[in-house]
């Protein structure tokens, strides 16, 4: 399998999306490979913005070339969780996972961006910004044994590499609330900031 493979199948699904109106962005670890050149993930996946008027057409729209059955997709809604589709040619699989009525989530998905996909310039998929990325991370982190070395060393490449385009003071408001400003001002110590 090529890394055109799971890009390709993940334009077919946004393809869908676009023509039904259904709202989506990368996931983090999804939008730091496209950005970067990073080996893709083995969890791939979608947050999308998914209501229950919008099921059926998604359901008939994927249901040829996905593995999925409507009352997963249903039960997805319902709980406000996640649902994985399986592309029946290849085997890869997509999750979707449902938007979440939270702030932060909520904040990510407005903040999004657009880029275009190197494999295929002429489209483009929507992608957290460098911040929320960089949030994810760190809920990540803390949610972790603490103990994730490629996951830290992300962290503070993320500071010492992005720190021109990063939004410090959006940052340090996102830490305070999520309960990780002591990792994210270890992060910054050890990327070099000075932190008062």
């Amino acid at each position: 399998m090529s890394i055109a493979d799971p890009i390709k199948i993940i334009l077919k699904l946004v393809k869908i999306f676009e023509q039904l109106a259904i709202p989506y962005v990368t996931e983090s670890g999804l939008a730091n490979a496209l950005k970067t050149d990073r080996q893709l993930p083995s969890f791939i996946a979608l947050i999308v913005d998914l209501r229950r008027d919008k099921l059926g057409g998604l359901f008939e729209a994927v249901e040829p070339n996905f593995k999925v059955t409507e009352a997963a997709m249903r039960e997805a809604i319902r709980a406000q969780s996640g649902v994985t589709l399986v592309h029946k040619e290849t085997n890869i699989a997509v999750n979707l996972l449902l938007l979440k009525d939270d702030s932060f989530w909520q904040s990510l998905f407005s903040r999004r961006k657009s880029i275009a996909v190197q494999l295929n310039p002429e489209r483009s998929l929507w992608v957290p910004s460098l911040e929320d990325i960089f949030l994810e991370k760190l809920i990540e982190y803390r949610d972790s044994d603490r103990n994730g070395d490629q996951l830290w060393r992300d962290l503070v490449w993320m500071l010492k590499v992005q720190n021109e385009d990063l939004d410090f003071e959006y940052l340090r408001e996102w830490a305070i609330a999520l309960h990780t400003i002591d990792i994210y001002e270890r992060a910054l110590g050890e990327a070099g900031f000075d932190i008062l």
